[in-house]
């Protein structure tokens, strides 16, 4: 009431029995969400007795094919958000159990948390703007994280996480070429071979030993999504201005 946004709180039905938290959805124009973020944040230092100018952590939702828009090609949008809110923010690159969705864990004060999730939030409009995201997107549905493209869990898992990836180590200016402008590119490549592509760096490959101008490049799917995956991306890499000789 004081915002003006609706705000719903998830029911039992509305969020995977894994997750122990509540969802937390705020909706209506951009002036009241961020004045909703503004009260939330305000209560949720007071219940924890974080004083109000001292860090605390803010965790958003993000629909696991909006990732890359988040982060931008070579991690450009990720830092102009972190660079020009002052907080910290670490997206997920693995999927919350149970769901098709990322976590975005945004670190600082809540002034600096505000500004970051008020330009996330215009990154996804977008997409919304352009009638390629919908309320969906952001929907909990029993079952939907077992589609056929999920996000790889490091270390292997259940079901479909079990299944072995096609790997591949590149340079960072590659993997900058494959995820494209604001992902545009990456997701097409999902969309085309029905696998899931994804890059890792040193901090989630310790045992490859990559340098910083490394990634580890994944596909994930059955036989013939991993197949094809790999024919595409090579493909497109062969379409680079200067394609590389080898990986490895």
């Amino acid at each position: 009431q004081a915002s003006g946004a609706h705000v719903h709180i998830s029911t039992e039905d509305e969020a995977p029995a894994t997750l122990s938290d509540k969802i937390l959805s705020i909706s209506g124009p951009v002036p009241q969400k961020e004045e909703a973020c503004r009260i939330i944040l305000q209560d949720l230092w007071k219940s924890q007795g974080i004083p109000p100018d001292e860090d605390g952590i803010f965790v958003l939702i993000v629909p696991a094919q909006f990732v890359g828009a988040i982060i931008g090609p070579k991690g450009v949008k990720i830092k102009d958000i972190m660079q020009a809110s002052g907080a910290d923010i670490n997206v997920g690159r693995e999927a919350i159990i149970g769901m098709p969705d990322n976590p975005m864990v945004v670190n600082g004060t809540q002034s600096q948390i505000i500004t970051a999730t008020v330009m996330a939030n215009a990154v996804l409009q977008e997409f919304a703007d352009r009638d390629r995201m919908s309320e969906d997107d952001f929907r909990y549905v029993p079952g939907r994280s077992a589609a056929p493209r999920p996000p790889p869990r490091a270390g292997g898992g259940g079901g479909g996480y079990s299944r072995p990836a096609a790997r591949f180590v590149t340079s960072k200016g590659i993997a900058g070429y494959i995820i494209g402008r604001g992902g545009d590119k990456i997701r097409s490549l999902k969309e085309q071979t029905g696998a899931n592509i994804q890059f890792r760096g040193a901090d989630e490959e310790p045992a490859v030993g990559l340098t910083e101008e490394e990634r580890v490049l994944e596909v994930r799917g059955d036989p013939e999504q991993r197949s094809q995956g790999v024919r595409a991306l090579l493909t497109d890499v062969d379409q680079m201005p200067e394609p590389p000789r080898e990986t490895r």
